[in-house]
C-alpha cells in the first residue's frame, strides 16, 4: 500500500486505474471532502450515480448491509463506488467484518 499526497492521487485519478480500496485520511474533513467529490466523478459518470454510489457514515449504518453493497457488481457501468465515512467510528467486532 503506497501513501500518495492529493496530488499523486490526482494524477492517478487522471490514468482511470483505480485500486479495489482506497483510505483517505486527515486531521481536516474540509480538505478530505473535495478529495472524496473528485474521486467520485473520476471512477462515475454522473448518469451511473444512482445505480452505483453509495455512500454510508460508519456511526449510521449497518456493516452488513455495507459490505453486500461492497460485493454487489455495478449496474451498466464499469464501477461500484462506496465510500464509508468516518471508519474510526466502527466498532472492533463491525471493523472486523469488512
Amino acid at each position: 500500500m503506497a501513501i500518495l499526497d492529493h496530488q499523486k492521487f490526482y494524477k492517478e485519478l487522471e490514468t482511470k486505474k483505480f485500486k479495489p480500496v482506497y483510505f483517505l485520511f486527515g486531521d481536516e474533513p474540509f480538505l478530505l471532502n473535495p478529495c472524496v467529490e473528485r474521486f467520485k466523478q473520476a471512477v462515475l459518470d454522473e448518469s451511473a450515480y444512482d445505480f452505483n454510489y453509495s455512500l454510508y457514515y460508519a456511526k449510521e449504518c449497518d456493516i452488513f448491509q455495507v459490505k453486500d453493497v461492497v460485493e454487489t457488481l455495478p449496474v451498466f457501468a464499469p464501477h461500484r463506488l462506496v465510500i464509508l465515512k468516518n471508519v474510526q467510528d466502527l466498532k472492533d467486532s463491525e471493523f472486523a467484518e469488512i
